[in-house]
């Protein structure tokens, strides 16, 4: 993989721009790409020391279903650190594959795209992604629009959305470890 990261000036609700451009190459042969949305693809991940119980997220559809829907153009997460929210949107570059698998629910904050792909010998698949990072809430869905248009070179509407909380993961949250177990008592001889 040979991957480029742009940090580029933000327009006010954004602070930062993060422009991502992945290039991979199958070296060895035909490589068959069959992802697990929650270990590979293009990911943002924030600082361990997350709250999770604040993590949130919002799809561009009604009724959105992250673990079944397909080819987001956009989604993003807010979530809390030190107790400053932030809010970041993954924008989706349409040229990437299609049938993108999303992993947007987690609390602790990592969320992205994966795609299934064979790529021939010394084939190249290039994704790009981009992200947009504000302070505070999360921007309006017209904002954020705005922002993928500007970025797809496209003039579609704004959807309906969905908000929800994020799933609660089952390894432990560095931030709230649980007290250890009590000694087992010692059987009387």
């Amino acid at each position: 993989e040979e991957r480029t990261m742009t940090f580029l000036p933000a327009k006010a609700p954004f602070y930062a721009v993060i422009e991502v451009v992945s290039k991979l190459k199958a070296v060895a042969g035909e490589t068959k790409l069959n992802p697990d949305p929650e270990h590979s693809g293009l990911q943002y991940r924030p600082a361990d020391r997350i709250d999770r119980k604040f993590t949130t997220y919002l799809y561009p559809k009604a009724d959105a279903n992250p673990h079944k829907d397909r080819d987001y153009p956009w989604f993003g997460e807010s979530y809390t650190v030190n107790e400053q929210q932030y809010s970041v949107v993954y924008l989706n570059h349409p040229a990437n594959r299609k049938d993108a698998i999303i992993s947007a629910y987690r609390d602790y904050g990592r969320f992205g795209l994966t795609w299934s792909d064979t790529l021939a010998k010394d084939e190249v698949r290039e994704i790009r992604a981009r992200f947009l990072i504000a302070a505070g809430a999360m921007p309006s869905a017209e904002v954020i629009q705005k922002a993928w248009n500007d970025y797809a070179g496209k003039n579609e509407p704004v959807p309906q959305t969905t908000a929800k909380p994020a799933e609660k993961t089952s390894f432990p949250d560095p931030n709230n470890p649980k007290p250890p177990a009590p000694p087992k008592p010692v059987p009387a001889k």
